[in-house]
């Protein structure tokens, strides 16, 4: 985790835009209010994770609109690359 942005939507619910890093560079997520509300509180810098979502593009910026969270302990191997963002073309 690199940077935390705190928010609302229109409504007033919490949501947050997040950047998270690895090794093969810096993704934008976002966390919409039920996912925040679900997942929020586990944000902490220095921690792994490992982050589903659905990959978005717009106006040339490529997002991850988080569903799932999870917390890593510790990495027992480096593996080759540890994201990758897929387009479909469909």
């Amino acid at each position: 985790l690199v940077t935390e942005k705190m928010t609302q939507t229109r409504q007033g619910e919490p949501m947050e835009f997040v950047t998270f890093e690895d090794t093969s560079g810096m993704y934008e997520t976002i966390f919409f209010p039920t996912v925040f509300r679900r997942y929020g509180m586990m944000l902490a810098p220095n921690y792994p994770y490992l982050v589903r979502g659905t990959v978005e593009e717009e106006f040339g910026a490529v997002t991850l609109t988080v569903r799932d969270l999870r917390r890593l302990e510790r990495a027992t191997r480096t593996p080759e690359r540890t994201s990758r963002f897929v387009r479909s073309s469909a």
